[in-house]
């Protein structure tokens, strides 16, 4: 099965790339049915627990299956919800996800990315990692696993000056994923294995002020300097789109 022959391989080029700690136990869950995610992944005081917050409970484990899978970190161990490769074909292309990513008929390509990110969650969790930032660790991941481009380029543009829709913390749009990648993408490229050293030493928003020193921006205009430089370093793509 998919799941089992390449947990190791995304494991091992996680810790290749980033440095980040394998957690010494993880439970990866294959399920298209929340009620047996729940049976297999909490114990019986904490069912009991659940069930007194009914109505929360049943919100948030049906927003999980909105996606591929995901993750959860108030149980024993590090747990993955992963939805079966059947349930995903069936799935319909939804989301900000349309903005940001090459479109792809490969179901078994598009599946990997999503149980990557998850991976990806999981590791980040531990030291803290911006969303956004994050995001953009997820996607770049991907890309070297699947040994190709999965990001559109004329997602710069949302870099651009003359866009406004720049929310970083909202999930309704593409620009903080698209922050993510960009940045990501440019300091592996001009400053390979400096995330990774960081990593080892911060956390949180320790790792963005590390980011805006590296590149040499100023803390009162970090995020919109930030954009001007990634736009900049990369708009003749758009030329070869």
């Amino acid at each position: 099965m998919f799941v089992e022959r390449n947990y190791e391989k995304i494991s091992n080029l996680i810790s290749d790339l980033w440095g980040l700690i394998k957690p010494e136990s993880i439970k990866i869950i294959i399920t298209d049915s929340y009620t047996k995610y729940c049976l297999n992944i909490y114990s019986i005081n904490e069912l009991i627990a659940l069930m007194i917050i009914f109505p929360y409970w049943l919100f948030k484990i049906r927003h999980f299956f909105k996606e591929i899978g995901a993750i959860d970190l108030n149980v024993e161990k590090p747990s993955i919800l992963i939805k079966s490769m059947n349930f995903f074909k069936k799935k319909p292309e939804v989301g900000v996800g349309n903005l940001i990513y090459i479109e792809s008929k490969n179901i078994q390509e598009k599946y990997k990315h999503g149980f990557v990110s998850l991976i990806i969650s999981i590791r980040l969790h531990e030291i803290k990692c911006p969303k956004w930032l994050g995001s953009g660790i997820g996607s770049f991941t991907s890309e070297k696993f699947l040994s190709r481009n999965i990001v559109r380029k004329d997602t710069i543009n949302l870099l651009s000056i003359q866009n406004k829709n720049k929310d970083l913390n909202s999930v309704n749009t593409a620009y903080p994923h698209v922050l993510g990648y960009w940045t990501v993408r440019y300091l592996e490229e001009n400053y390979p294995g400096f995330l990774k050293k960081i990593f080892k030493r911060y956390k949180g928003e320790e790792i963005v002020d590390q980011i805006r020193l590296q590149l040499g921006l100023s803390q009162e205009n970090f995020w919109d300097q930030l954009d001007e430089l990634l736009y900049e370093n990369y708009k003749h793509l758009l030329d070869n789109k």
